[in-house]
């Protein structure tokens, strides 16, 4: 049996990894675009701001695909997918498959704006961008950079770019940063901490051009108010990248569409991660969830039933997840937030410390914590639970929330395992 999976991914870790639980000796092969073993890209902020070493980058140790008898092309990229004759083809060569695991993530949104090519514009989504910065950043006496949304991605890139010592500008289209993943006074403080912390931001506003010859010298918005700054890094997020599966026939969306054992609408191809659409169980609707987790558990699903062993990993979903230390102060945000419909909010500030509990039909619908986050995990296996905590609501806000604070018939049974 050959196994090919294409992208060197968490969810294509994952998918060796189910494949090996059930099969031991089948042939594997991975086509990897970039020349990097598998990293963990939510640390690329703290690699360009010198917070870790390139070690610290890796997701698994270097022999990890010796030991799995794992062959990797390096450097090398999928051109084209043939249902038909069960063909990889790459920029060298024609790979027969058996079983197929399309693991390719995410790609960078690059807007439509005027003059968006020039020298000194960066996307902030991998370790080939960190260099890329890097290298711009010594060749270059930048001091003032401008980046292009509020979001996770936008904030993590600020603080790496004010830790590298330069001026930074967030221009944000929505009335306030992380849209997605605070509320309007979740925004409020954090946007007042990055400001203590250097950082300008403007939001309701959006870049019109880029301006310079070849390269950056300045940025025009919207409302016609002109930064002058020497490069600019485009954060505004990432889609899924479903370019090679929808050339191949299969059935995409707004992510390649997989059933519960993770196979596409093809026989014996496979997709997991940031590139499918996973199941959003507090929404009950399919949608990208792009997170870590579940790019692991849809890879890992993938893999057992690739290798045969059908019927004993099931991928059920999930819900959105996003955790961030923005200028050392900690967030995190779970589920649906900013919800619409009928729901019930539960919040409370002290300082920078702020909690939002969003409740639907007694259940937890979306939380978020600013500062304190110490209670999240359990927040979060509640969610997973479908638990109904109508009866002690009140008790979650409280900064020393744990089991004690539970019904005794809920409690026991948590004790019981």
């Amino acid at each position: 049996m050959r196994y090919v999976i294409i992208g060197n991914s968490i969810a294509g870790i994952g998918g060796i990894e189910g494949i090996r639980s059930i099969d031991e000796d089948g042939e594997i092969i991975l086509i990897s675009k970039e020349p990097y073993r598998v990293y963990s890209r939510p640390l690329i902020s703290y690699l360009l701001a010198g917070k870790i070493t390139d070690e610290k980058m890796y997701y698994r140790e270097e022999d990890f695909y010796d030991k799995n008898g794992v062959k990797v092309l390096f450097g090398e990229k999928a051109n084209k997918i043939d249902p038909k004759s069960k063909e990889v083809i790459t920029e060298k060569d024609k790979i027969r498959y058996d079983k197929l695991l399309l693991s390719v993530g995410g790609e960078p949104f690059i807007p439509p704006i005027k003059g968006i090519q020039k020298r000194g514009v960066f996307t902030f989504a991998g370790w080939d961008d960190v260099k890329a910065i890097e290298d711009f950043l010594r060749e270059n006496d930048a001091k003032i950079s401008v980046i292009v949304g509020g979001g996770m991605i936008g904030i993590k890139s600020a603080d790496a770019l004010r830790e590298y010592g330069l001026n930074v500008t967030i221009v944000e289209l929505m009335e306030r940063i992380l849209p997605m993943a605070l509320d309007d006074e979740g925004g409020k403080i954090c946007e007042e901490h990055l400001i203590e912390n250097g950082i300008d931001i403007i939001t309701g506003d959006g870049i019109e051009e880029i301006l310079g010859e070849d390269e950056v010298s300045g940025v025009k918005l919207k409302s016609g108010k002109r930064i002058d700054c020497r490069i600019v890094i485009v954060a505004i997020g990432v889609h899924p990248n479903i370019e090679l599966a929808e050339s191949a026939g299969l059935k995409v969306d707004r992510g390649i569409k997989v059933d519960r054992g993770m196979q596409t609408s093809k026989k014996d191809i496979y997709a997991a991660g940031d590139c499918v659409e996973s199941y959003n169980i507090l929404l009950e609707q399919e949608m990208p969830i792009p997170i870590l987790p579940l790019a692991y558990k849809g890879g890992f699903t993938a893999g057992v039933n690739m290798a045969g062993g059908e019927g004993r990993s099931e991928y059920h979903g999930g819900f959105p997840m996003n955790s961030i230390q923005a200028f050392g102060l900690p967030l995190i945000s779970l589920g649906m937030v900013n919800p619409d419909g009928e729901c019930e909010v539960l919040s409370a500030r002290d300082g920078k410390n702020y909690k939002r509990l969003v409740l639907k039909n007694g259940k937890i619908f979306g939380y978020l914590a600013i500062g304190n986050i110490d209670r999240a995990g359990i927040i979060t296996g509640m969610m997973k639970e479908g638990m109904n905590v109508e009866k002690f609501k009140e008790a979650i806000m409280e900064d020393d929330f744990g089991l004690i604070y539970l019904p005794k018939d809920i409690r026991d049974d948590k004790l019981r395992g």
